[in-house]
């Protein structure tokens, strides 16, 4: 009987191990004759993984497909497509083979570009009962400052919370800054998108939370308005929203300005304001944000320490500079957060008190019934942690504790957003926390805040309890499996992402990100105030016939209107001037043909064309605030205005008037007010063969330039001159 052959070694030079067969690292046989780099890298891969620029995707049209060598095909998406077309598209990418450690495809395939949230909603019921517990008594407990190798166990796996620390000492802390971010890029598909056309990497960040949640962090879900405002494709975009109420919302600490970035892009126009708290480290890079965003700004820093908004003068302070323009706003987004300064493990510690303060002023801002809240937060294992965010599960109508896929997936960065104050929480929970942030300003140095909600109610509250026990628990797991792929990543550098450029592009897609005109964007940048005028005006203005007398409306009016509408002037004295911004904000102003536009030191939202009063010392910089007033309007914020009706002119105005932020390098500000509009109608009476007029509601001076009937425009009301002439 023959013996049976021995199986061959799988591992010989006869039998190489190929990817398709083994899961093993596959290396092609060396030429003894080539050299090799000092790691065993084949010298050609190297040369091209080093020489290869990385390019952000460039976003395409309605039109334009994307193809990739995997024959991947997708089109820009109108939003009213079926959802499911971005999973199918997500779902046929093949992910290419690579020779790793691990499963990649597994991995990277659940990052799905389509996220939903888990919420979670208190029942009215468990406030009610909570009305009656004296919170200040009995739930706040202080102690000495914990550390992060001494978190209780209550709400996580202690054993997996060990591996994880554990993980990340091995695995990250011995790689430079450098190092670091080439492996992200390499490690995470959605690294590379950076801003997109944002200022940094939150813009898109924010974006992706915004679909995630319906877009209500925006307010944008009515789909008409929102895609005719940031239309897909190129089709010309238009303000729909010109009738909407202003839209206020709070940024604290989100520098340099990615977050605020997208949500003015996002509103368009003039129909969003932003009020900005920076710190003293960092402020919002206008410079670098986009044309119309850096005027619908108004920043502030508080005068106490670093100006976080972590006690309680600052918080006041902040508070008191929103409310000068609003007593309440729609939106407030908490991104602050403190360096870590390789102190990654003990960050959750170091942010209790600025994620405590950053609540506070949430609640203390918000629209009660339709104010939305988004906090970045790190870790949460301590009761600290826990506690604030119980509260806010309290205070909303409904919470949720998500990361997105914009995050870098090895970190403990999540978002918390809360849907809809309640009355609870903007009196009862604010007022609590408050008193917690206040104690905890005038405890010793070595003592801090144990906890803000006992563990009994959070464990008696088995809702709560069991869902963030989860979540908490799939977060460590996503922690851990990512860092494992980072260490692959980190041992080997010719691994990388498979299809990444085509994950990104359906990212976009389904953002809602379409492609936006850079290159015609920055022509415009480019342009005067006198080009503006030119290109926007038609054909009945004339520049050099423009004049800034005044103009009476007289008692005898020899016109076949029967009534028509007027702007009422605050002086008799005052003159008018065109005040227009160029393609960088600046603005300038015309009284006299014969000297052009006059430079002033202001700078505002650019392509922008309005009627003005100037009076003795306008625009002199010298006052701390200047209150002009607008009594008609051609473009706002590059939305042209000029052939709509007098009085739909001005509330436009009023609009623009209320969300626009116009300053100088001396700090000197700008306030608008819009003149009160009048009708002015025929009576029965004729003097000299001309029909009268009366003023309603009173006699006072009417500017009426040109034609300044019902269906006048703005160009035509300012291009005749003598018009009127006084009786």
């Amino acid at each position: 009987m023959s013996q049976r052959r021995p199986p061959r070694n799988p591992k010989s030079p006869e039998d190489p191990v190929t990817p398709s067969n083994n899961r093993e690292r596959y290396r092609p046989p060396r030429n003894p004759n080539k050299p090799v780099l000092n790691d065993g890298v084949d010298p050609r891969v190297h040369r091209r993984q080093t020489s290869a620029k990385s390019t952000p995707p460039q976003p395409f049209t309605r039109a334009s497909k994307v193809s990739s060598t995997n024959g991947v095909k997708a089109m820009l998406p109108c939003p009213e497509r079926d959802v499911d077309d971005i999973t199918t598209k997500f779902e046929s990418l093949k992910f290419s083979p690579s020779p790793i450690y691990m499963d990649v495809e597994d991995i990277i395939s659940r990052q799905r570009i389509q996220e939903k949230p888990s919420w979670i909603a208190c029942s009215p019921r468990r406030r009610d009962v909570l009305m009656a517990t004296d919170m200040k008594k009995e739930w706040l407990v202080c102690g000495p400052t914990i550390k992060w190798t001494d978190i209780p166990d209550d709400f996580f796996d202690a054993k997996k919370l060990k591996s994880l620390q554990a993980m990340k000492i091995a695995v990250m802390d011995p790689l430079t800054e450098p190092q670091k971010r080439n492996l992200r890029i390499r490690a995470n598909p959605y690294e590379d998108l950076k801003g997109a056309f944002f200022v940094c990497r939150d813009g898109p960040k924010l974006a992706s939370l915004d679909k995630m949640f319906g877009f209500t962090i925006s307010g944008e879900i009515d789909t008409k308005k929102r895609v005719a405002k940031t239309p897909v494709s190129d089709v010309p975009a238009s303000n729909a929203s010109r009738n909407d109420p202003p839209y206020y919302f709070v940024d604290i600490g989100g520098a340099p300005g990615g977050y605020t970035d997208y949500l003015l892009w996002r509103k368009g126009y003039y129909n969003a304001k932003g009020f900005v708290s920076n710190d003293r480290f960092y402020v919002h890079n206008t410079a670098r944000m986009l044309p119309l965003s850096a005027g619908f700004l108004s920043p502030h820093r508080a005068s106490h320490g670093d100006a976080y908004l972590d006690c309680i003068p600052n918080i006041d302070e902040f508070i008191a500079h929103v409310q000068t323009t609003t007593p309440t706003v729609d939106f407030v987004g908490a991104y602050s957060c403190y360096s870590p300064d390789g102190c990654e493990l003990s960050q959750e510690i170091q942010h209790h008190k600025l994620f405590l303060g950053n609540c506070v002023t949430g609640l203390s801002l918000l629209r009660i019934g339709s104010g939305n809240m988004l906090l970045r937060v790190f870790d949460l294992f301590t009761p600290v942690s826990v506690g604030i965010l119980y509260c806010l599960y309290l205070s909303f109508a409904q919470v949720a504790v998500v990361k997105p896929v914009t995050c870098r997936p090895g970190n403990s960065e999540q978002f918390v957003y809360c849907e809809k104050l309640t009355h609870f929480g903007a009196n009862i929970i604010k007022d609590y926390l408050k008193h917690v942030l206040d104690e905890w300003d005038n405890l010793p140095a070595e003592d801090d805040v144990s906890s803000i909600v006992p563990t009994s109610t959070i464990r008696n509250d088995t809702k709560f309890f069991e869902h963030f026990v989860q979540h908490n628990e799939s977060a460590v797991d996503r922690q851990i499996k990512y860092l494992q792929l980072y260490g692959a990543f980190a041992k080997d550098r010719r691994l990388q992402t498979p299809n990444g450029a085509d994950i990104r592009k359906l990212a976009l897609i389904h953002w809602e990100l379409g492609p936006y005109p850079k290159k015609g964007v920055m022509e415009m940048v480019k342009l005067s105030a006198k080009d503006i005028v030119a290109m926007k005006s038609d054909s009945t203005f004339d520049l050099s016939n423009f004049q800034s007398t005044l103009q009476m409306v007289p008692q005898c009016v020899a016109t076949d209107y029967s009534t028509f509408s007027a702007t009422q002037c605050v002086s008799k004295t005052c003159k008018f001037a065109l005040a227009v911004t160029d393609g960088k904000g600046n603005l300038f102003y015309l009284m006299d043909p014969a000297n052009g536009f006059i430079s002033t030191c202001f700078q505002g939202p650019p392509f922008s064309v309005f009627l003005i009063e100037m009076t003795l010392g306008t625009f002199s910089g010298k006052l701390d605030e200047e209150t002009i007033v607008i009594h008609d309007a051609g473009l706002l914020a590059n939305d042209d205005v000029s052939t709509l009706p007098l009085t739909h002119r001005l509330k436009c105005a009023e609009k623009f008037a209320a969300t626009a932020t116009f300053g100088s390098p001396g700090q000197a500000k700008l306030k608008f007010d819009v003149a009160e509009h009048a009708e002015l109608c025929q009576t029965d009476v004729m003097i000299d063969s001309h029909k009268h007029y009366r003023l309603i509601p009173n006699d006072s001076n009417v500017k009426a330039a040109g034609d300044n009937c019902h269906n006048s425009t703005f160009w035509k009301n300012i291009s005749i001159k003598n018009a009127w002439v006084s009786h």
